[in-house]
């Protein structure tokens, strides 16, 4: 996976994860998850589209859109959750503010 996306997709969960009300983390969470796989798909897309598609394994996508799928979804619950711990951190959370 580029790093870009990488990047797009950790920021993405770090500022849903700090700008959330603090009673909805459990029902925002999915659909953030989500949000950022049809955006990856779009990327995949866009990618199959173009002069791009030389990089992808045209034999057998199922693995490859499986595992970077999985990877999405991890790289946006980690900055999700640095987010909520930066929130909590700062004191803007959970009855403190």
């Amino acid at each position: 996976m580029n790093y870009l996306l990488i990047l797009l997709f950790f920021t993405i969960g770090l500022f849903s994860g700090f700008y959330i009300k603090s009673n909805r983390i459990y029902s925002t969470f999915p659909i953030i998850l989500i949000f950022n796989i049809i955006i990856y798909e779009a990327y995949l897309l866009h990618m199959l589209n173009s002069r791009l598609a030389y990089r992808l394994p045209l034999g057998n996508m199922a693995p490859y859109i499986l595992s970077n799928n999985i990877s999405v979804v991890i790289i946006s619950a980690f900055g999700f959750f640095i987010g909520v711990v930066l929130k909590v951190l700062t004191g803007n959370s959970y009855g403190r503010s």
